[in-house]
């Protein structure tokens, strides 16, 4: 009786800590399948012009991008868009990204080649308010890459501005 009894108890114990193992383990296939799906703040758009990076990386850069805007306090982005102009300097690739906000900021940023991995840089390049700033890197300006024709217009009228007038022209 007292056998059956002690066998009885260690029976109840095994299958209790098996049903104990299979729950931990069940919590924890669960939770881990959300984190590696990792869930963005910012949409994101023309992801697939960062050729010169891996997926991996990218989604990196992503987080390291979306605590650069939490930390300045970018709070009505929406949306990042990505932009295929890219600048490339000795082991440096420098490319952009316009932010949804109310001014349509755009910011470069910066991939180290050599150690292939994205540099925690971002520098302000312009918005639709002041456009005609140059990039601290590349001396791009935000028309340049935003709004190509607009740039092209806008250059074309400096250079007629800047034009000296033609001597050959009768003026009656």
């Amino acid at each position: 009786m007292i056998i059956d009894r002690k066998y009885a108890v260690i029976k109840y114990f095994v299958i209790g800590f098996i049903l104990l193992i299979i729950i931990i383990a069940s919590i924890f296939y669960f939770t881990g399948n959300e984190d590696s799906k990792t869930k963005y703040k910012y949409k994101y758009l023309n992801e697939d012009q960062i050729t010169f990076a891996s997926d991996e990386q990218v989604d990196d850069y992503k987080i390291m991008l979306e605590r650069y805007l939490e930390k300045n306090k970018y709070s009505d982005v929406e949306t990042v868009k990505f932009y295929n102009r890219t600048f490339k300097e000795d082991n440096y690739v420098y490319f952009y990204c316009l932010l949804d906000d109310e001014f349509k900021t755009l910011l470069e940023c910066k991939y180290d080649k050599s150690e292939e991995k994205f540099l925690n840089y971002f520098e302000w390049v312009g918005d639709k308010y002041d456009d005609s700033t140059e990039a601290p890197a590349s001396k791009i300006t935000y028309l340049e890459i935003v709004d190509k024709e607009s740039y092209e217009s806008k250059k074309f009228d400096e250079e007629i501005e800047n034009r000296e007038p033609d001597e050959n022209i009768d003026s009656d």
